[in-house]
């Protein structure tokens, strides 16, 4: 039974890791950058602060890419192609909704940054370890 549940698990627990490690470090960029934003004017973000926050999702993607490769051991490679779409998928859904300020651009560039992050982070780890 634990080995039908496994890939499943993996494949969660790799997108949650992603997703709050990118949270986390989207939050202290705002912090660094602009400060307690509590009744501030908010500003554009600069091409920096872009390039800073897709970094930082590269890397979380690459961490939860390594996690759900290590949970799934001898499916590593299945559910790094799972979290990678999955991951891919919610940046294009999440971003792309008719109130959005973000730049056109984001979201496809979101959503390569997260899937090449996800399956460099889990092709590193061998299967079956």
């Amino acid at each position: 039974m634990w080995s039908y549940l496994r890939p499943a698990v993996a494949a969660i627990t790799g997108a949650v890791v992603t997703i709050l490690l990118a949270y986390l470090g989207a939050i202290i960029l705002l912090v660094v950058r602009v400060g307690i934003p509590l009744g501030s004017a908010g500003r554009e973000p600069s091409s920096v602060d872009y390039a800073v926050l897709l970094a930082i999702a590269a890397g979380a993607a690459a961490i939860g890419g390594h996690i759900a490769a290590g949970l799934a051991r001898q499916h590593s490679r299945s559910v790094v192609i799972g979290v990678s779409a999955l991951l891919a998928c919610g940046a294009l859904w999440g971003f792309t909704s008719p109130g959005s300020e973000w730049p056109t651009w984001w979201p496809p560039a979101l959503a390569i940054v997260a899937a090449v992050g996800t399956a460099a982070g889990g092709w590193r780890r061998p299967p079956g370890r």
